[in-house]
């Protein structure tokens, strides 16, 4: 509770990073989207993969953001892992999973996102999936 009144007045008189000292929650969809999941097919080797496009949506650099998640694909291919992103101010990333030759749709669904490699530790869980027909 002192720790809350001391921040409050720092606030008032600096006016001046109160958001990020105040907060280190991480939400999807407000200090983070995906804003892009596609189907890649390569020319090469007739192999595809998915691409998960996510920005940040702060002004600051968020911290890496650690993504558990499930990709199941209707070739039958499924994939449990962890992977993360690094995000400065208000820039994009993307991560690109390899799928098989003949996967024609997948769900990928994030599980946990969180600011730390241990997976004990999560400031989001639950489930968003995304369709990439």
């Amino acid at each position: 509770m002192l720790r809350h009144l001391l921040l409050a007045a720092l606030c008032a008189t600096l006016l001046s990073g109160c958001l990020e000292v105040e907060s280190n929650e991480i939400i999807p969809g407000d200090d983070f989207t995906i804003v892009d999941a596609y189907f890649e097919q390569s020319q090469s080797n007739y192999s595809s993969y998915i691409t998960v496009v996510v920005k940040n949506n702060r002004s600051i650099s968020l911290p890496t953001l650690y993504v558990d998640y499930n990709l199941v694909c209707n070739n039958g291919y499924k994939k449990y892992a962890t992977t993360y992103f690094s995000l400065s101010s208000n820039e994009q990333d993307s991560e690109s999973f390899y799928v098989g030759s003949d996967a024609t749709s997948c769900t990928y669904t994030i599980t946990a996102v969180r600011p730390y490699a241990d997976n004990d530790y999560s400031d989001w869980t639950g489930s968003f999936e995304i369709q990439i027909p």
